[in-house]
């Protein structure tokens, strides 16, 4: 049977997340109201401000799960 050997990043609404910054490096974890949501084309897409250098970030996943789509965009 299929095993998780790493779990993967959260994507549910409302946890917090880990961003990587392209510009200086820095890796860091924003609360929910510390970033923002944009859902398109089965791509979650999250933004948030680097507190090193205050470059925005953008964390992008593909995602194909009808549940986890409904769970952001509930009036779609």
């Amino acid at each position: 049977s299929m095993k998780i050997l790493k779990p993967g990043l959260n994507l549910e609404p409302g946890k917090p997340k880990v961003f990587s910054c392209l510009e200086c490096g820095c890796e860091f974890e924003a609360d929910p109201e510390e970033y923002t949501t944009a859902f398109q084309y089965h791509t979650v897409s999250f933004y948030s401000a680097c507190p090193n250098c205050k470059n925005m970030v953008c964390e992008d996943f593909s995602c194909a799960d009808p549940e986890l789509y409904q769970a952001y965009m509930p009036d779609v």
